[in-house]
């Protein structure tokens, strides 16, 4: 099986499963993987070979939504991973890890020959790949949004400078880059404080919560301002 079909299957048996709080409003619950031989197989060959998972842009943006929630004063239950295995008709739970962001871990393993070291092992392997894909804040797209927001605030500001203030060519070079000094040292400031605070209040419980493309775009924004 090729390495793409093989990330594809093992994303496959990832699900985020939700709750719902209100009419209009589910959030993560907690994770689940779904295991049968076929794909334990496949992970465990992956694994063997020290290769990680690739996983999906939609999984990974409700994979943030839900630590974020955990992270928040929202919700301090934990992260809760579960790994099934399919045998013949019936769904049995196997694993149950619940992960607490004070450091706090909680284990819950059946008590039968069902639960064989093989899927224990992938049970910590699959959360250790998530762990390490899991990410809320990207610099690089800060510092883009830093220097285009500088940009604009030049292209405003230089004319009223150089065409209203009453001083030399030169003294108004000086002014102009006092102003970009300023700007340059106030901008993280006010984006972090109030631009990033706002989107994470939305995406908690705002405009942002109600479903995952919604999510995924609030996200976009605080990995931007945070």
């Amino acid at each position: 099986m090729s390495t793409l079909l093989v990330h594809n299957l093992i994303n496959s048996c990832l699900r985020i499963e939700q709750q719902r709080i209100s009419r209009r409003r589910s959030i993560p619950d907690h994770i689940s993987f779904d295991l049968n031989q076929d794909i334990l197989s496949q992970i465990i060959t992956l694994r063997n070979s020290q290769q990680k998972i690739y996983f999906s842009g939609d999984h990974l943006a409700e994979l943030r939504y839900y630590f974020l929630l955990n992270s928040s004063q929202y919700s301090g239950l934990g992260i809760t991973f579960k790994t099934h295995y399919q045998k013949q008709e019936e769904k049995i739970t196997i694993v149950k890890s619940v992960i607490h962001l004070s450091g706090k871990a909680e284990q819950y393993i059946r008590s039968d020959a069902l639960a064989s070291q093989e899927i224990i092992d992938t049970h910590y392997w699959l959360i250790e790949q998530i762990l390490n894909q899991i990410s809320l804040k990207h610099k690089k797209h800060k510092s883009v949004l830093l220097w285009s927001l500088l940009g604009l605030i030049i292209i405003f500001i230089a004319p009223l400078i150089f065409f209203f203030l009453p001083l030399v060519f030169w003294g108004k070079v000086l002014v102009l880059l006092i102003v970009i000094a300023i700007v340059l040292s106030a901008l993280p400031y006010l984006l972090k404080r109030y631009l990033s605070s706002w989107v994470l209040d939305q995406l908690l419980f705002g405009i942002f919560s109600y479903s995952p493309k919604r999510r995924k775009i609030g996200l976009n924004l605080l990995n931007t301002f945070g």
